[in-house]
Protein backbone atom coordinates (compact mmCIF):
# COMPACT_ATOMS: atom_id res chain seq x y z
CA UNK A 1 0.00 0.00 0.00
CA UNK A 2 2.47 2.54 1.13
CA UNK A 3 4.85 1.61 -1.96
CA UNK A 4 1.53 1.80 -4.35
CA UNK A 5 1.51 5.36 -2.71
CA UNK A 6 5.12 6.40 -3.43
CA UNK A 7 4.78 5.24 -6.90
CA UNK A 8 1.80 7.10 -7.97
CA UNK A 9 3.29 10.39 -5.66
CA UNK A 10 6.77 9.65 -8.24
CA UNK A 11 4.29 9.42 -11.43
CA UNK A 12 2.37 12.94 -10.71
CA UNK A 13 5.95 14.12 -9.94
CA UNK A 14 7.10 12.92 -13.58
CA UNK A 15 4.30 14.13 -15.03
CA UNK A 16 4.66 17.43 -13.39
CA UNK A 17 8.39 18.14 -14.72
CA UNK A 18 7.59 16.38 -17.96
CA UNK A 19 5.05 19.11 -18.41
CA UNK A 20 7.65 22.12 -17.13
CA UNK A 21 10.11 20.58 -19.41
CA UNK A 22 7.28 20.78 -22.32
CA UNK A 23 6.28 24.07 -21.68
CA UNK A 24 10.30 25.56 -21.42
CA UNK A 25 10.50 23.82 -24.96
CA UNK A 26 7.71 25.44 -26.67
CA UNK A 27 8.64 28.94 -24.86
CA UNK A 28 12.22 28.87 -26.50
CA UNK A 29 10.98 28.00 -29.75
CA UNK A 30 8.46 31.06 -29.55
CA UNK A 31 11.09 32.88 -28.33
CA UNK A 32 13.83 32.10 -31.15
CA UNK A 33 11.27 32.09 -34.00
CA UNK A 34 10.30 35.92 -32.85
CA UNK A 35 14.49 36.46 -32.57
CA UNK A 36 14.49 35.34 -36.26
CA UNK A 37 11.17 37.73 -37.45
CA UNK A 38 12.30 40.40 -35.63
CA UNK A 39 16.19 40.07 -37.07
CA UNK A 40 14.98 39.03 -40.39
CA UNK A 41 12.47 42.63 -40.66
CA UNK A 42 15.62 44.22 -39.46
CA UNK A 43 17.55 43.16 -41.88
CA UNK A 44 15.36 43.24 -44.91
CA UNK A 45 14.33 46.94 -43.96
CA UNK A 46 18.06 47.79 -43.20
CA UNK A 47 18.87 45.63 -47.07
CA UNK A 48 15.84 48.08 -48.80
CA UNK A 49 17.24 51.25 -47.15
CA UNK A 50 20.53 50.34 -48.94
CA UNK A 51 18.89 49.96 -51.71
CA UNK A 52 18.37 53.40 -53.23
CA UNK A 53 17.55 54.13 -56.65
CA UNK A 54 18.78 56.78 -59.03
CA UNK A 55 17.71 60.71 -59.89
CA UNK A 56 18.07 61.41 -63.71
CA UNK A 57 17.56 65.08 -64.72
CA UNK A 58 15.45 64.95 -68.00
CA UNK A 59 15.56 68.25 -70.35
CA UNK A 60 12.71 67.77 -72.32
CA UNK A 61 12.15 70.15 -75.81
CA UNK A 62 8.64 70.66 -77.44
CA UNK A 63 7.43 71.88 -81.12
CA UNK A 64 7.23 75.50 -79.91
CA UNK A 65 10.93 75.32 -79.12
CA UNK A 66 10.75 75.66 -75.53
CA UNK A 67 12.32 72.84 -72.90
CA UNK A 68 11.96 71.89 -69.52
CA UNK A 69 13.69 70.05 -66.94
CA UNK A 70 11.90 66.64 -64.97
CA UNK A 71 13.50 65.34 -62.50
CA UNK A 72 12.99 61.59 -62.28
CA UNK A 73 13.34 59.10 -59.21
CA UNK A 74 13.26 55.59 -60.48
CA UNK A 75 13.32 54.34 -57.02
CA UNK A 76 9.70 55.91 -56.29
CA UNK A 77 8.94 56.67 -59.99
CA UNK A 78 7.95 59.82 -58.73
CA UNK A 79 8.46 62.67 -61.59
CA UNK A 80 8.64 66.39 -60.92
CA UNK A 81 9.18 69.27 -63.73
CA UNK A 82 12.05 71.48 -62.01
CA UNK A 83 12.58 74.24 -64.80
CA UNK A 84 9.80 75.32 -67.14
CA UNK A 85 9.15 77.13 -70.58
CA UNK A 86 12.96 78.00 -71.39
CA UNK A 87 13.85 79.80 -74.50
CA UNK A 88 16.98 76.97 -75.20
CA UNK A 89 17.76 73.59 -74.61
CA UNK A 90 18.76 73.32 -70.52
CA UNK A 91 20.62 70.84 -69.10
CA UNK A 92 21.00 70.20 -65.20
CA UNK A 93 22.25 67.92 -62.63
CA UNK A 94 21.24 67.54 -58.96
CA UNK A 95 23.03 66.27 -55.70
CA UNK A 96 22.12 62.92 -54.09
CA UNK A 97 19.70 64.23 -51.62
CA UNK A 98 17.84 65.43 -54.75
CA UNK A 99 17.14 68.87 -53.50
CA UNK A 100 19.67 70.87 -55.15
CA UNK A 101 19.59 71.51 -59.15
CA UNK A 102 22.81 72.72 -60.99
CA UNK A 103 21.79 74.07 -64.45
CA UNK A 104 22.91 75.64 -67.71
CA UNK A 105 20.75 78.47 -69.34
CA UNK A 106 21.18 81.66 -71.81
CA UNK A 107 18.68 84.21 -70.63
CA UNK A 108 17.71 86.45 -73.09
CA UNK A 109 20.89 87.29 -75.24
CA UNK A 110 23.23 86.97 -72.25
CA UNK A 111 25.90 83.62 -72.84
CA UNK A 112 25.12 80.09 -71.11
CA UNK A 113 26.00 80.69 -67.56
CA UNK A 114 25.74 78.38 -64.91
CA UNK A 115 22.47 78.58 -62.28
CA UNK A 116 21.83 76.66 -58.88
CA UNK A 117 18.14 76.05 -57.29
CA UNK A 118 16.60 74.87 -54.52
CA UNK A 119 14.26 72.82 -55.85
CA UNK A 120 11.70 73.05 -53.05
CA UNK A 121 11.99 76.81 -52.27
CA UNK A 122 12.63 78.05 -55.89
CA UNK A 123 15.17 79.95 -55.11
CA UNK A 124 17.68 80.82 -57.87
CA UNK A 125 21.39 81.92 -57.83
CA UNK A 126 23.64 82.58 -60.45
CA UNK A 127 26.88 81.41 -60.12
CA UNK A 128 28.53 82.57 -63.41
CA UNK A 129 28.51 85.83 -65.56
CA UNK A 130 31.31 85.21 -68.06
CA UNK A 131 31.23 84.90 -71.98
CA UNK A 132 32.59 81.26 -72.19
CA UNK A 133 30.02 79.18 -72.03
CA UNK A 134 29.92 75.83 -68.74
CA UNK A 135 28.32 72.74 -69.79
CA UNK A 136 28.31 69.22 -68.57
CA UNK A 137 27.64 70.48 -64.85
CA UNK A 138 29.15 68.29 -61.74
CA UNK A 139 28.81 68.78 -58.25
CA UNK A 140 31.97 69.18 -56.06
CA UNK A 141 30.25 69.05 -53.03
CA UNK A 142 26.70 68.47 -51.54
CA UNK A 143 25.30 71.87 -51.94
CA UNK A 144 27.08 72.76 -55.07
CA UNK A 145 29.28 75.57 -53.73
CA UNK A 146 32.07 73.65 -55.49
CA UNK A 147 31.30 72.93 -58.83
CA UNK A 148 32.99 70.98 -62.35
CA UNK A 149 31.86 72.18 -65.50
CA UNK A 150 33.07 71.77 -69.40
CA UNK A 151 33.91 74.06 -71.02
CA UNK A 152 36.15 76.59 -73.14
CA UNK A 153 39.55 78.64 -72.71
CA UNK A 154 39.43 82.31 -73.72
CA UNK A 155 42.48 82.09 -75.98
CA UNK A 156 41.25 77.95 -77.33
CA UNK A 157 38.31 76.51 -78.62
CA UNK A 158 39.50 72.93 -77.30
CA UNK A 159 36.71 71.98 -74.43
CA UNK A 160 38.11 71.80 -70.98
CA UNK A 161 37.08 71.35 -67.01
CA UNK A 162 36.47 74.35 -65.14
CA UNK A 163 36.31 74.36 -61.06
CA UNK A 164 34.39 77.09 -59.50
CA UNK A 165 34.56 77.52 -56.14
CA UNK A 166 30.81 79.54 -55.68
CA UNK A 167 32.29 80.98 -52.25
CA UNK A 168 35.21 82.24 -52.78
CA UNK A 169 33.91 83.14 -56.18
CA UNK A 170 37.45 81.83 -57.84
CA UNK A 171 37.42 79.39 -61.09
CA UNK A 172 40.28 77.60 -62.45
CA UNK A 173 40.72 74.93 -65.40
CA UNK A 174 41.93 71.39 -65.17
CA UNK A 175 44.18 71.15 -68.12
CA UNK A 176 45.34 67.89 -69.47
CA UNK A 177 47.63 69.40 -72.41
CA UNK A 178 46.68 72.29 -75.17
CA UNK A 179 45.84 69.24 -77.55
CA UNK A 180 43.65 67.69 -75.44
CA UNK A 181 39.96 68.03 -75.76
CA UNK A 182 37.83 66.70 -72.95
CA UNK A 183 34.48 65.14 -74.13
CA UNK A 184 32.52 64.07 -70.83
CA UNK A 185 33.75 63.45 -67.31
CA UNK A 186 32.52 62.29 -64.38
CA UNK A 187 32.90 63.38 -60.17
CA UNK A 188 33.14 60.77 -57.73
CA UNK A 189 34.89 60.86 -54.11
CA UNK A 190 37.48 63.45 -54.77
CA UNK A 191 38.52 61.46 -58.43
CA UNK A 192 37.36 63.25 -61.65
CA UNK A 193 37.24 60.51 -64.52
CA UNK A 194 37.39 62.35 -67.85
CA UNK A 195 36.98 61.03 -71.15
CA UNK A 196 39.60 62.89 -73.49
CA UNK A 197 40.81 63.11 -77.04
CA UNK A 198 43.28 65.25 -79.42
CA UNK A 199 41.00 68.36 -80.58
CA UNK A 200 43.34 68.19 -83.91
CA UNK A 201 42.55 64.58 -84.93
CA UNK A 202 39.22 65.47 -84.35
CA UNK A 203 39.09 68.36 -86.82
CA UNK A 204 41.35 66.57 -89.43
CA UNK A 205 39.13 63.29 -89.27
CA UNK A 206 35.66 65.01 -89.13
CA UNK A 207 36.35 68.12 -91.22
CA UNK A 208 39.16 68.40 -93.04
CA UNK A 209 39.07 64.84 -94.43
CA UNK A 210 34.99 64.85 -93.83
CA UNK A 211 35.11 61.35 -92.67
CA UNK A 212 32.46 60.57 -90.43
CA UNK A 213 33.34 56.48 -89.68
CA UNK A 214 37.11 56.52 -89.42
CA UNK A 215 37.95 55.79 -85.87
CA UNK A 216 39.42 58.47 -82.96
CA UNK A 217 42.14 57.88 -79.91
CA UNK A 218 40.03 58.26 -77.30
CA UNK A 219 41.75 58.56 -73.45
CA UNK A 220 40.14 57.99 -69.97
CA UNK A 221 42.19 59.73 -67.57
CA UNK A 222 42.06 59.92 -63.71
CA UNK A 223 42.64 63.29 -62.20
CA UNK A 224 42.00 64.55 -58.32
CA UNK A 225 39.85 67.44 -58.09
CA UNK A 226 42.55 69.86 -57.39
CA UNK A 227 44.28 68.78 -60.84
CA UNK A 228 46.71 66.80 -59.79
CA UNK A 229 47.66 63.25 -59.80
CA UNK A 230 47.00 62.58 -63.56
CA UNK A 231 46.67 58.88 -64.21
CA UNK A 232 45.68 57.40 -67.82
CA UNK A 233 43.58 54.34 -67.47
CA UNK A 234 42.76 53.21 -70.79
CA UNK A 235 42.87 54.09 -74.73
CA UNK A 236 39.80 53.20 -76.82
CA UNK A 237 39.67 53.82 -80.47
CA UNK A 238 35.96 54.57 -81.17
CA UNK A 239 34.34 55.95 -84.08
CA UNK A 240 32.64 58.06 -81.42
CA UNK A 241 31.83 58.10 -77.38
CA UNK A 242 29.76 60.74 -76.37
CA UNK A 243 29.46 60.17 -72.65
CA UNK A 244 31.17 58.25 -69.44
CA UNK A 245 29.94 57.59 -65.50
CA UNK A 246 31.52 55.52 -62.73
CA UNK A 247 28.88 52.72 -61.32
CA UNK A 248 27.88 53.25 -57.96
CA UNK A 249 30.25 50.40 -56.42
CA UNK A 250 33.20 52.49 -58.62
CA UNK A 251 34.26 49.29 -60.27
CA UNK A 252 32.90 50.01 -63.61
CA UNK A 253 33.35 52.75 -66.31
CA UNK A 254 30.22 53.45 -68.28
CA UNK A 255 30.38 54.67 -71.83
CA UNK A 256 28.16 55.10 -74.44
CA UNK A 257 29.12 55.73 -78.23
CA UNK A 258 29.37 53.96 -81.68
CA UNK A 259 32.11 51.58 -83.22
CA UNK A 260 33.94 50.87 -80.28
CA UNK A 261 34.01 46.97 -81.10
CA UNK A 262 32.70 46.54 -84.77
CA UNK A 263 30.43 49.34 -86.11
CA UNK A 264 27.74 48.96 -83.04
CA UNK A 265 25.81 51.96 -81.17
CA UNK A 266 25.84 51.36 -77.31
CA UNK A 267 26.94 51.29 -74.19
CA UNK A 268 29.82 49.53 -72.40
CA UNK A 269 31.39 48.53 -69.26
CA UNK A 270 34.60 49.45 -68.36
CA UNK A 271 36.88 47.53 -65.62
CA UNK A 272 37.87 50.91 -63.67
CA UNK A 273 41.41 49.59 -64.49
CA UNK A 274 41.33 49.43 -68.11
CA UNK A 275 41.54 45.64 -68.19
CA UNK A 276 38.35 44.69 -69.68
CA UNK A 277 36.37 46.07 -71.60
CA UNK A 278 32.40 44.41 -72.19
CA UNK A 279 29.12 45.45 -74.18
CA UNK A 280 26.21 45.90 -72.10
CA UNK A 281 23.57 47.08 -74.86
CA UNK A 282 23.43 47.72 -78.54
CA UNK A 283 21.23 49.20 -80.84
CA UNK A 284 21.21 45.82 -82.91
CA UNK A 285 20.05 44.17 -79.72
CA UNK A 286 17.15 46.81 -79.06
CA UNK A 287 15.59 46.21 -82.77
CA UNK A 288 15.08 42.95 -81.98
CA UNK A 289 12.30 43.80 -79.06
CA UNK A 290 10.25 45.31 -82.01
CA UNK A 291 9.60 48.60 -79.80
CA UNK A 292 13.08 50.41 -80.46
CA UNK A 293 13.78 52.05 -83.68
CA UNK A 294 16.89 53.44 -82.84
CA UNK A 295 19.32 54.77 -79.43
CA UNK A 296 19.18 58.41 -79.71
CA UNK A 297 22.11 60.55 -79.87
CA UNK A 298 23.90 61.67 -77.65
CA UNK A 299 24.58 58.30 -76.55
CA UNK A 300 24.29 58.69 -72.45
CA UNK A 301 23.27 55.85 -70.09
CA UNK A 302 22.69 55.61 -66.66
CA UNK A 303 23.56 51.83 -64.48
CA UNK A 304 21.64 51.25 -61.90
CA UNK A 305 23.29 51.65 -58.38
CA UNK A 306 22.51 47.46 -58.27
CA UNK A 307 24.19 47.70 -62.13
CA UNK A 308 20.69 45.61 -62.68
CA UNK A 309 19.22 48.04 -65.22
CA UNK A 310 20.23 50.67 -67.56
CA UNK A 311 18.79 53.94 -68.56
CA UNK A 312 18.70 55.89 -71.96
CA UNK A 313 16.79 57.31 -74.38
CA UNK A 314 15.80 55.92 -77.90
CA UNK A 315 13.00 56.35 -80.08
CA UNK A 316 9.42 53.85 -80.48
CA UNK A 317 8.90 51.80 -83.32
CA UNK A 318 6.40 54.25 -85.43
CA UNK A 319 7.85 58.06 -84.52
CA UNK A 320 7.59 60.30 -87.34
CA UNK A 321 9.97 62.99 -87.95
CA UNK A 322 9.63 66.51 -86.37
CA UNK A 323 11.16 70.13 -85.47
CA UNK A 324 12.26 70.66 -82.25
CA UNK A 325 14.72 73.97 -81.35
CA UNK A 326 15.21 74.04 -84.84
CA UNK A 327 16.38 70.44 -85.02
CA UNK A 328 14.48 67.50 -87.34
CA UNK A 329 14.37 64.58 -85.24
CA UNK A 330 12.46 61.70 -83.62
CA UNK A 331 10.26 62.20 -80.86
CA UNK A 332 11.56 59.84 -78.43
CA UNK A 333 11.56 58.18 -74.80
CA UNK A 334 13.21 57.47 -71.61
CA UNK A 335 13.88 53.65 -71.31
CA UNK A 336 15.04 51.19 -69.04
CA UNK A 337 16.20 47.55 -69.64
CA UNK A 338 16.55 45.15 -67.34
CA UNK A 339 20.00 43.10 -67.88
CA UNK A 340 19.38 39.99 -66.08
CA UNK A 341 15.94 39.34 -67.62
CA UNK A 342 16.61 40.91 -70.78
CA UNK A 343 13.47 43.10 -70.15
CA UNK A 344 12.80 46.67 -71.88
CA UNK A 345 10.05 49.53 -70.07
CA UNK A 346 9.58 52.84 -71.58
CA UNK A 347 9.54 54.72 -67.92
CA UNK A 348 9.36 58.59 -68.91
CA UNK A 349 7.76 60.19 -71.94
CA UNK A 350 5.84 63.27 -72.63
CA UNK A 351 3.79 62.96 -76.45
CA UNK A 352 5.18 64.49 -79.07
CA UNK A 353 8.51 65.71 -77.22
CA UNK A 354 12.09 64.97 -77.89
CA UNK A 355 14.63 64.36 -75.14
CA UNK A 356 18.34 66.28 -76.28
CA UNK A 357 20.20 65.25 -72.95
CA UNK A 358 19.73 63.08 -69.20
CA UNK A 359 22.34 63.39 -66.41
CA UNK A 360 21.76 61.10 -63.39
CA UNK A 361 22.89 61.16 -59.92
CA UNK A 362 22.85 58.01 -57.47
CA UNK A 363 20.91 58.88 -54.41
Amino acid sequence: MILSKIKSIFSHKSNRVMYTILTLIVFLCLSVLFMFHKTTGALLTHSSNLIKGEWIVITVSNSQNKSDLWLLNTKTQIKQKILNNRDVVVTGKVNTTGDTLLYSDAIGTNPWDVFRLNISTKETYQITNDPLGQFNLNFGDEKGNIIFAKSGDKNSPVPKISKIDVIKKYGKIIDFGPDIAVQDFYVYKNKIIALTFSYNEFITKRFKEQNDSSKIKYTIMEVNTNGGEKKELANINAVRLDSISLSKSGNFIILGGQGVKNNEKGFYKLNVNGSKLSTLLTQEQLKKTNKIMEISQPYIACLSANEKNIYFVAVPIGTHEATFMGLTTYPNSLYCYNLEENRLSEVFKVPSTFIPSISFTYQ
